[in-house]
């Protein structure tokens, strides 16, 4: 077993969704990025050099700004999105140091604010990722 904290960054992961789409235009070609800050659990299925995973894992995500500009306009407004608690499960196979693995990141939906406050839509910022990690230290104690 492992206990570890993963730093992640998905770019362009982001599912919008306009609820007024006649009023606003949400900008879904530009960068949107989410950062992860996720404390996890991996539990090795056995004690090989050749070792596969399975791990969860919950923590903190911040969400990108998204750029909204209303219809007929070509000011820019910059919606707003809550960041999110969500969870992490994975998978994967770790030979010697070097680790491969499949995540999917389980994030709730948040609602897309103007500095009105007004709520133009939601944002879907779950996500499949792939992973490839290196392990510094940790090496057995060869008495």
């Amino acid at each position: 077993m492992v206990i570890g904290l993963r730093f992640g960054v998905a770019l362009n992961s982001q599912k919008f969704e306009n609820k007024d789409s006649t009023q606003f235009n949400i900008d879904d070609q530009s960068d949107n990025a989410v950062i992860s800050f996720v404390p996890t659990f991996d539990y090795y299925l056995n004690e090989n050099n050749f070792r596969p995973y399975i791990g969860l894992g919950l923590g903190y995500y911040l969400l990108s700004y998204i750029d909204v500009s209303p219809i007929g306009s070509a000011d820019a407004l910059e919606g707003s999105v809550n960041n999110q608690i969500g969870f992490l499960l994975r998978g994967g196979i770790e030979f010697g140091k070097t680790r491969l693995g499949l995540e999917y990141n389980l994030i709730p939906k948040a609602g897309i604010e103007l500095p009105s406050g007004q709520i133009i839509g939601t944002v879907n910022s779950g996500y499949l990722g792939l992973s490839i990690g290196f392990t510094i230290g940790g090496m057995k104690n060869q008495n």
